[in-house]
């Protein structure tokens, strides 16, 4: 995939804030219809930008099922350990740990 930067100023002044994988960066996403994402490291000028299928803002659960799959298994994983076991030490742990495991085999392939 091709690396795509936009100027911090622009990004801030015309996209919406958002949330991302990444927790130590900034995230900002394109008003709808686009599909811009773009992540700030806080110590820069410009903003790392991809494009996602779906736009979360407009189609949470679409975002979900078409970009981010994995994170839609760890938030069901979550629930089922959650509505066996109603210990929410353990669905967060289930969650993690489902998600950890999904990305690590994403990586390889």
């Amino acid at each position: 995939m091709m690396e795509m930067y936009l100027p911090r100023r622009y990004v801030e002044k015309h996209w919406l804030p958002s949330i991302g994988e990444k927790l130590d960066k900034i995230h900002y996403r394109e008003p709808p219809p686009g599909t811009g994402h773009a992540e700030l490291d806080p110590n820069t000028e410009y903003c790392e930008v991809h494009y996602d299928k779906v736009n979360p803002h407009q189609d949470p659960l679409g975002h979900l099922i078409e970009d981010s799959p994995e994170t839609l298994v760890a938030l069901g994983t979550g629930a089922l350990v959650y509505a066996a076991r109603k210990n929410v030490g353990e669905a967060i742990l289930a969650s993690i740990g489902s998600y950890a495991v999904l990305k690590l085999i994403k990586s390889l392939f």
